[in-house]
């Protein structure tokens, strides 16, 4: 049905959404989790899970559809256009439940031992954007590169000691 509506290229808003479930064995009871761009599990603690969700269907997706800043209120010329903000990314304890957002996510990875999350952030305010790495069992985050750019794909070494920004 998801592949039949994109065909019949109706409004992004129409089209079916992706969804996660996530199966609790004790209880067999089934958590639905709508509107997941991507998800991931790191191969070597299948008790933590990160998933990336898709823009609200509620939120200012152009800058058209912001308010005005106090300078274009003055009426100064609005900064270049910059990219789309990015969107929550929620990293879970499967056996706590406990969970942790990081908002304004474009782009994430987890090595396969989970001891590390880097993640990018594209920010409504370009002095948020950057990379980032976050320490899993202690939750440090160390920025490593920081201001406004262009921040995209990241990959682990397999050993997780080394870490791409493409």
């Amino acid at each position: 049905a998801s592949e039949r509506a994109r065909r019949a290229r109706t409004r992004a808003a129409d089209q079916p959404r992706n969804s996660l479930g996530v199966f609790t064995a004790a209880t067999g009871a089934v958590e639905v989790i709508s509107r997941v761009r991507s998800f991931e599990f790191p191969s070597e603690a299948g008790h933590l899970l990160a998933y990336h969700l898709e823009p609200d269907s509620g939120a200012a997706a152009t800058p058209a559809a912001r308010p005005a800043t106090a300078a274009q209120a003055a009426g100064q010329q609005p900064a270049p256009r910059r990219g789309t903000p990015g969107t929550t990314l929620v990293l879970r304890d499967l056996r706590s439940g406990q969970e942790v957002r990081i908002e304004e996510v474009t782009a994430f990875a987890m090595d396969d031992s989970a001891r590390w999350l880097a993640y990018t952030v594209t920010s409504r305010e370009a002095d948020n954007d950057g990379a980032f790495l976050r320490n899993l069992s202690t939750g440090a985050v160390t920025t490593l590169l920081g201001g406004s750019g262009a921040y995209a794909a990241l990959t682990f070494d397999r050993a997780g000691r080394q870490l791409e920004i493409g």
